[in-house]
Formats: C-alpha cells, sequence, structure tokens
C-alpha cells in the first residue's frame, strides 16, 4: 500500500533484532580497540621522539657549553702575556707573600679580566707542577695547594696534557651564595688546560672556576617543558649536579634546606612512593636505593623507557638519560608518566564514551556518527594536507619571506630569509626588522617605506641590508599589508630576493662597456689622427725641405735668416706634434726590447729636472732589480715624460712630482671603480704630484685625445690620450685617481713574463699561510671594492665587519660592545669624516685594536696635503694593491705581540 498526505503515517520500524546490536557492539568494539591500539603506537612514538629530541637538545648544549670554555682556557693558555707571566711567577718563592707582591700577579690578573668578565667566570688559577696556586683572583688562594689536586683522577689527565672540565664538587674555600653571603660547600667547577712550552712541554696549568648553578643549570633549564619535564645532571654516585626544578618541594618535603639548591646536595634515590602524598618521609633517605635511572647509568648505560619508573620524588616518570664516560657524568630527561600520557589517556576516553554512546543509539546511530567521522577525519586530513602543501611552498621557496605584525615586530621567517640574513629563525622572532639597516639609507627612506604600507598600498624597491656577520647584501623587495574582514592591518609579508651577484654583474656589465666604448673612440681618433699625421709629415718635409734652399740662398747677415730660423722652429715643434699623433695612432714603427724600468727612469731624470724648472722638486725612488718589460724605450721616455710634463703643468706655483718603480703581483682580478685589471704579474711606475688635482668629471675625461683644461695655446690635449694608447698598446693598464687640491697620481702596470718573474720575484707565499681568525673593521666607502675585499677575506676565514664611511664604523663599533676588534681597515679619503680622524676617535676606545690604512695616495702627499695623517709612518698599502699583498700584510700585522705604534694614528 502506498503512502500519501492525508493518509496516516507509516509504521515505526521495528527494533533492530539482538543478534544485529550484539553483532555491532562486537563490530564497536573491535574498532575501538584498534583505533585505541594505534592510538596508543602513535602517541607512545610521538612522546618518545619528543622526549629523545628535547634530551638530544640539552646534551648538545651541554657539550657545547663544555667545548666552549675548553676552547676558551686553551687560547688563554696559548697567550704569550700569559705563558710569561707565569714563568715569572714560576721563579719565584712558592709562599703567599712573595707571589702576592711579585708584579706578574697584579699582571696576570688584569689581563685575564675581560676572560673573566665574557665568560662570567668566578675566579682562576695558575698551578704549577706541584700543585700550588701560583696566582688567583683571591689573595687568600695564592701560595696554598690547588683544590683539583684532590681530584686525583683529574690532576692525573690534566699532568699527561689534557684539557678538562670538572664535576661539580664542593668548595672547602667560602664562596658567595646567591644572598651575597660567604658559606662553604657551595658547588664549584673547574675548566683547565695545560701551559706549553715548544722544549719543555707542560710547564704550569690554567683553570678558571664556573658556578654550576649559574651556568648548568641555566642550560638545563631551556630543557624544562610541560608541567613536569625537567632535564638535569648527575654522577656515578647519583648526586645531582644541577638544579632541580622541584627545589620548592624538595625543601618542604625536608630533603634540602630552604633556599638551597639541589646541586650536590641531592642524591637519586627512589623512595618507594609519591612523597607528595605522604605525611612523613617513609624511613631514612639515604637507606632508599638509587632510582632505576641511576642505577643503570652508574653501569655506564645510556637508556630510554616509557614503562615507567620512580624519580627522587616518587612519581612514576619516563625517561632518557645519557652517560658521558670521558666527563663521568650523567643527564637524563623526565617527565611525570601521567603528564606525558594525559593526551593519550583522554584520547581513550573519548573513543570508548564514543564507542558507549554508539551502542546506547543502536545502529542508525552508529551509522550516522560513523558517517559524520569518516567526514571530520575527511577534512581534518584536507586540512592537514593544505597546511603541509602551504608549510612546503613557504620553507621550499626561493624568495625570502618575513611575516610581521602591524608594528613590525617579526612572527614568521622561511629558510630562505634565515640563508639571506644570516639570523636563525629563533633569533628572528621578536626583534624588528632595523636589526638589518645598513646606515646606508636615510631616515627619510624608511618613513616613506612605513608610510606607504600602513596607508594600505604595497612598497617595491630595494635594500641595502647587513648581514648577521657584518657584510652588506642588495635585496630587492615587496612588502604587502595583509587585512582582515574589516580591512584592518593584521601583518605585513615581506618577499625578498637576493639581487646583490646581479648588481654586481651589472656594474661589471657597465664597466665593460664603458670601456668598449673608450677604445672603440680611442681607435676612431687613432685612425684620425694617422691619417692627419701622415698628412702632415709630407707637408712639413716639404716645408724643412724649402727651407733649407731658402737658407742657401741668404747671407749669414740677411735680415730674412732670422724669420726663416723661427719658422724653423716652429716647424720643429710642428714635428713633436706629428710624432705624438704618429704613437698615439700606433702608425710608428715600434722596436721592441726588454726594458729595465728603473734604469730608464734614472736615465732621463736629468732631462726631467730641466723640463720642470727649479721651483719644483724631483724625486725619484727606484727599485732595483725589477723584472724588465718588453717595449719601446722610446715611447716608455714619452710616456715618463708626458706624464711628468702634465703634473709640471698642473702645479704652476711649484711643488713636488715623485716617480716611483715597483712591482706587484695579483691572484685575482682587481677591480675598483672604472678599474679594472686582470689577474697577473706587473712592474709598476708610479708618478705623482701636489698639484691642483681633479674633480670626477675632469678625471673621466682626461685621456681622451684633445681633451685638455689648460689655457688656448698651452698644450695639445695628445699628452695622456698618448700615454694611454701605448700602455694599452703594450697590453699594459693606466690607473689615476685624483681629488681636487690634493694632488694627482698615475700608476702604469706593464704585464712581466712568467721567466722574468721567477728570476726576479721571490715565490708566492702559500694561501694557507694567510688564512686568520681575528675579527676586522673594514671601512670603505667604494661599495664594489668593499665587497671584494670582504669577500677575500671572510674567504681566508676573518670574521668581517663593513662600514662606508667614518660615523658608520663608529657606531658599529659602540653597538657591538662585547665584540673584539682585532684590526681597522680604513680607506683615508672617506666622505665625511675622514679615516685617520675617524681611527683616532675608535683607538681611544678601543686602544689594542691595530690598524691599517689603505689610500690611492702615497704616504708623503698625505702627510703633506691632510693634517689629520699621521706624521709618523703608519701601516699602509697603496692603491690599487693585490689581494695577495693585503692578505700578507694583514697576517703580518696581526701576528706582532702588540699593536705598534706605527699602527697607532694620533
Amino acid at each position: 500500500m502506498s503512502w500519501n498526505p492525508g493518509e496516516a503515517s507509516p509504521a515505526i520500524p521495528q527494533p533492530i533484532p539482538r543478534r544485529w546490536l550484539a553483532f555491532a557492539i562486537l563490530i564497536l568494539a573491535g574498532i575501538g580497540w584498534l583505533v585505541s591500539s594505534k592510538t596508543e603506537s602513535l602517541a607512545r612514538s610521538r612522546i618518545e621522539d619528543n622526549l629523545d629530541a628535547i634530551h638530544q637538545t640539552a646534551l648538545a648544549s651541554f657539550q657545547r657549553a663544555s667545548q666552549v670554555w675548553k676552547e676558551d682556557a686553551r687560547l688563554w693558555a696559548q697567550n704569550p702575556e700569559i705563558n710569561r707571566f707565569c714563568m715569572e711567577l714560576l721563579q719565584a718563592p712558592k709562599e703567599a707573600e712573595s707571589l702576592l707582591s711579585h708584579p706578574a700577579q697584579e699582571a696576570v690578573r688584569l689581563r685575564l679580566k675581560p676572560a673573566i668578565s665574557d665568560r662570567n667566570y668566578k675566579g682562576f688559577f695558575l698551578i704549577a707542577p706541584d700543585g700550588t696556586s701560583l696566582a688567583s683572583s683571591r689573595d687568600e688562594n695564592v701560595g696554598t695547594p690547588n683544590p683539583i689536586l684532590e681530584l686525583e683522577t683529574i690532576w692525573t689527565r690534566v699532568l699527561a696534557g689534557e684539557t678538562l672540565l670538572t664535576p661539580p664538587r664542593p668548595s672547602e674555600i667560602p664562596l658567595l651564595d646567591g644572598q651575597g653571603r660567604l658559606r662553604r660547600q657551595l658547588p664549584t667547577q673547574f675548566v683547565v688546560t695545560p701551559l706549553l712550552d715548544p722544549e719543555r712541554g707542560a710547564f704550569a696549568y690554567l683553570s678558571f672556576r664556573i658556578d654550576p648553578v649559574q651556568a648548568l643549570s641555566r642550560i638545563l633549564n631551556l630543557a624544562r617543558f610541560g608541567q613536569t619535564g625537567e632535564t638535569y645532571l648527575f654522577d656515578r654516585d647519583g648526586v645531582m649536579l644541577s638544579s632541580s626544578r622541584f627545589q620548592k618541594e624538595l625543601a618542604e618535603l625536608g630533603l634540602l634546606e630552604p633556599g638551597q639548591s639541589s646541586v650536590l646536595n641531592l642524591t637519586l634515590r627512589d623512595p618507594g612512593v609519591a612523597l607528595q602524598t605522604q605525611k612523613a618521609l617513609p624511613g631514612i633517605p639515604d637507606s632508599w636505593p638509587k632510582t632505576f635511572m641511576a642505577e643503570t647509568a652508574a653501569g655506564g648505560y645510556s637508556g630510554l623507557t616509557l614503562e615507567g619508573y620512580r624519580n627522587y620524588l616518587g612519581h612514576s616518570v619516563i625517561g632518557v638519560w645519557t652517560w658521558n664516560p670521558q666527563e663521568n657524568l650523567g643527564i637524563a630527561t623526565e617527565q611525570q608518566q601521567q603528564e606525558a600520557f594525559r593526551a593519550l589517556f583522554r584520547t581513550r576516553l573519548l573513543i570508548f564514551s564514543f564507542i558507549g554512546l554508539t551502542v546506547t543509539l543502536l545502529a542508525v546511530s552508529t551509522f550516522f556518527a560513523n558517517r559524520a567521522n569518516r567526514q571530520a577525519l575527511g577534512l581534518l586530513n584536507k586540512i592537514a594536507d593544505s597546511e603541509n602543501r602551504f608549510r612546503t611552498l613557504v620553507n621550499q621557496a626561493a624568495e625570502a619571506i618575513v611575516l610581521t605584525s602591524p608594528k613590525g615586530r617579526i612572527l614568521y621567517v622561511n629558510p630562505a630569509w634565515e640563508r639571506l640574513c644570516g639570523y636563525s629563525s629563533q633569533e628572528a622572532v621578536g626583534k624588528y626588522p632595523n636589526m638589518l639597516k645598513s646606515g646606508l639609507h636615510d631616515d627619510q627612506f624608511y618613513a616613506e617605506l612605513w608610510k606607504t604600507i600602513t596607508s594600505g598600498n604595497v612598497w617595491r624597491g630595494q635594500f641595502t641590508n647587513r648581514h648577521k656577520d657584518g657584510g652588506h647584501f642588495e635585496e630587492e623587495a615587496v612588502i604587502s599589508p595583509l587585512v582582515d574582514q574589516n580591512g584592518e592591518i593584521v601583518f605585513f609579508l615581506g618577499l625578498m630576493s637576493d639581487v646583490t651577484q646581479e648588481m654586481e654583474a651589472q656594474q661589471a656589465l657597465e664597466l665593460s662597456e664603458q670601456q668598449l666604448r673608450q677604445a672603440q673612440k680611442m681607435e676612431a681618433v687613432g685612425r684620425m689622427a694617422g691619417g692627419v699625421a701622415h698628412d702632415f709629415n709630407n707637408l712639413l718635409t716639404a716645408i724643412f725641405g724649402y727651407m733649407e734652399l731658402a737658407k742657401k740662398s741668404l747671407d749669414s747677415e740677411h735680415p730674412a735668416l732670422k724669420e726663416l730660423l723661427e719658422v724653423e722652429a716652429a716647424g720643429q715643434q710642428a714635428a713633436d706634434l706629428i710624432r705624438q699623433l704618429m704613437s698615439f695612432s700606433r702608425s710608428q714603427e715600434a722596436t721592441i726590447q726588454a726594458l729595465d724600468l728603473s734604469k730608464v727612469v734614472l736615465r732621463t731624470q736629468k732631462l726631467l729636472q730641466r723640463m720642470i724648472g727649479e721651483d719644483i722638486s724631483l724625486e725619484v725612488n727606484a727599485q732595483e732589480a725589477l723584472p724588465r718589460i718588453e717595449a719601446d724605450l722610446s715611447q716608455i721616455q714619452q710616456v715618463v715624460m708626458n706624464l711628468v710634463v702634465n703634473a709640471r703643468d698642473a702645479m704652476p706655483q711649484g711643488g713636488r712630482i715623485l716617480l716611483e718603480t715597483d712591482h706587484e703581483v695579483f691572484q685575482h682580478d682587481f677591480v675598483s671603480g672604472d678599474f679594472e685589471i686582470p689577474a697577473g704579474r706587473y712592474t709598476i711606475l708610479s708618478v705623482s704630484d701636489s698639484g691642483c688635482g681633479m674633480d670626477a668629471r675632469t678625471l673621466e675625461h682626461a685621456f681622451d685625445p684633445f681633451f685638455t683644461t689648460k689655457d688656448v695655446g698651452i698644450g695639445t690635449g695628445l699628452g695622456l690620450s698618448t700615454v694611454y694608447g701605448i700602455v694599452h698598446q703594450g697590453g699594459g693598464h693606466v690607473w689615476a685617481f685624483s681629488e681636487p687640491g690634493e694632488g694627482t697620481i698615475f700608476k702604469i702596470f706593464f704585464p712581466i713574463n712568467e721567466e722574468e718573474a721567477e728570476q726576479f720575484l721571490p715565490p708566492l707565499p702559500a694561501e694557507s699561510d694567510l688564512r686568520g681568525r681575528e675579527t676586522i673593521l673594514l671601512v670603505e666607502d667604494e661599495a664594489l671594492l668593499r665587497r671584494m675585499m670582504t669577500r677575500y677575506l671572510q674567504s681566508l676565514g676573518y670574521r668581517v665587519f663593513e662600514a662606508s664611511h667614518g660615523f658608520e664604523a663608529l657606531a658599529t663599533l659602540d653597538r657591538r660592545k662585547n665584540t673584539s676588534f682585532d684590526l681597522i681597515l680604513s680607506d683615508v679619503v672617506l666622505p665625511a669624516l675622514r679615516g685617520p680622524e675617524m681611527v683616532s676617535r675608535a683607538l681611544e676606545i678601543r686602544p689594542q685594536t691595530k690598524v691599517l690604512l689603505i689610500s690611492g695616495y702615497p704616504i708623503p702627499w698625505l702627510q703633506e696635503t691632510m693634517p689629520s695623517f699621521p706624521e709618523n709612518d703608519p701601516a699602509f698599502l697603496q692603491k690599487p694593491f693585490s689581494f695577495l699583498r693585503l692578505g700578507a700584510t694583514l697576517r703580518k700585522l696581526l701576528d706582532q705581540d702588540a699593536p705598534q705604534e706605527d699602527s697607532k694614528v694620533a
């Protein structure tokens, strides 16, 4: 019978038969058991992984701290001053009065004061081989047997030359507790290392005292998790060597005195019951057995268990522990089992509650519940898949991604951002992006950026930012505001790409294009000059011929003869001009021969002095035994004379000209501004003057044919063009440096062949001899050169911080007060604040820092034209220099025992 509206409702379905209900219960029970088992398996695996990860992190942190202390002790033990002070104390009587009055006692305390401050050490000892304390932070320790003698095993290993970290032990010497009171038996710990002599071996020992309550607990407290999770150190006897998380509870139970640390005062014993559930302690604590973990570790075994064992409070805990036989101590990570499995217990309760409810609602309720469960699981999987895809996309993105709050605080960074900026996610989150400021953008730049994004617009542009290691990098960035449904900004999203290499490539391309245009221009003018010179030579030949005929036809007393001689002199000047044109156009045949550049300069010295006059002094510094160059003698002489004449014309009121010859080896291509010189070996001619100098625009056109700044009738504009043509025709390079009012320097680089180099030049030092780990502050206003020098120095192992001008350098020193800068490498001519002035201020706050100055000008010019330049010759390199010479000079300067007076700028 069919049913339609108006008819009676259909019959109520019959109850489900019992056999179906029993079958449903059986199925649900099976499902519940499977889900519960699977959930438990996954939960136990996750708990085990999390517990082990926390433990391994704490273990690595402790090992890293131990290694840092040992390395620090070894470095100080290698300090020449410490070794010298110790030898002086060894020669003194071992009585306390003699040792305390010895000058080396105060000297070694002052020398080790920075180490104690930087590492938060509580004191130090210098120990004689017989165990006598030669020196200490405290007078009462001097001349007494050192506490390490009581640790026979440790002392034996130290005598054998090992560097060791002793386990914490009670101190017999009164120490300050947390309330500032002197107390005995407080925990103490030492890192000790031998002082070595190349001939005698270990002759004494250096020890620093560490407060384990502060040092070890600070490290291990980071591995506390949840409400009961903790990580602690213990020795083979089960004595706790770090602070317990439950010191307050231990004091309430009477296992510790009020305010007492658990370090060395608590033994890991199993009370048999949870102490906090008892009104009194069950028996005498010393009679309790060790905890399962402590007993296992005492046998030298490491382990991990989730099955539960009682800890020193009697709670059932899960744990993982590692025994370190080298340090003779263990480290354990534990959590109460109830807390660790709380989520699993809740999950089980939910599962069985769901089963009971499903049984109550019979088969239909089971069907809908299962369908809802499947839908929920599907949705969760989709959400998880979507989240995983998003996380994979962000983490594997090539672009750096940063997410900030509306106030700019960093909330998230991806791995690409970490690689770009050098900071880890943990270091960056919670900070502000201004930690990347390079100092190369003014406040207006950042104000415009902030105004753009806070108004809801997208900002696109380019930054020069500072890497964590101090170097600069270029990045293109897009910063977008993210808004909620109400239009309020909730986040800022930044996408950044590193374009440092692209910018360097673009600069190199522009340099190559500029050099190509210059070469094409010089070639075109050269062809024109060659044609003009050829025609002029024909005309001059006819002029000189008819001049001779006219002179022969006149008597010696004829009045026209004088005018003819003047015409002949003018014609000779025209011939000289033609020779320059021929040389410039490369039309003149060259006679190539091996030339000693120093001898060429010396032979022309007298001629040059006559050319420049008496009001200009000419100084020649010609190096002996230079590698010879392959060139035409007359062309090289013309190069020298043209440069000297150019210098003379720049000094109408008199001055000084300096000619120098030298050699240089470039292992890498050298690029500075528009100048580039390939790697190789070169003999160098340098011509410096103290004249009026040139601005950047004039210097840019200095080598252009017929370009001149002299008055009409003075000069042809071909002098420097001819130099450029001759040098480049021979495969050489011309470098010029000048500033208005500060003179000009020209350097000519002539290539030399390998045979000449092997005969005259010493072998190159190995790059491994130039490596170092010191920290250098590099101050250079030319960005490309600064980046090249930074990369080279970092390749040698140095830690480099960059600055583009003097004020930024001083700001870097002020900002990084805890960074020890070993050397300042600074250009002399810097914008705003000159290099010597900046260095003088820097040495007021960092007097031990060494200094190396660099400049395109030679030292005599700088001393004459720059009042702030030191009168005594400082450590100095003249540009352009090879990276090999830079590395060798740095290594030589840094290897000196103490900063030289030459490197201090007054």
